[in-house]
């Protein structure tokens, strides 16, 4: 993102997401979102490509996050991470959830930046 662009969002079913800065190295690129999962709605993402991982830090609310039959329930201030290149999901059981998300894959399948949420890409967390 160049000085003055707006920062590339994408939004689904429970999650809008803002990609805030990306990290390149030669073996993994992270993506770094603010997130938001809206109370009460649950979002089923689909895999993204082989080797891709995600982590929650949560900073307000209880998120329940990961694979979809063994989920982590996150409070304010907690952290965990999962496989995304498997089915996984983001809930907010109770109040909206703010945290940071951290998406981590080869780099030699980036996602473009501000595409559509339809498209299960790992520069995208929806």
């Amino acid at each position: 993102m160049g000085p003055g662009a707006a920062p590339a969002g994408v939004s689904g079913s429970a999650v809008t997401a803002v990609l805030l800065e990306r990290h390149e190295s030669g073996a993994v690129v992270t993506d770094v979102f603010r997130v938001t999962i809206r109370a009460g709605a649950t979002q089923e993402s689909e895999a993204h490509v082989p080797g891709t991982r995600e982590s929650l830090m949560v900073l307000t609310g209880t998120a329940v996050v990961g694979p979809p039959h063994g989920p982590l329930t996150l409070g304010p201030g907690e952290s965990g991470q999962w496989r995304a290149d498997a089915p996984h999901i983001y809930r907010a059981p109770d109040e909206d959830v703010h945290g940071i998300l951290f998406v981590r894959y080869p780099p030699a399948v980036r996602g473009g930046e501000g595409a559509g949420p339809e498209r299960a890409c790992p520069a995208e967390p929806v």
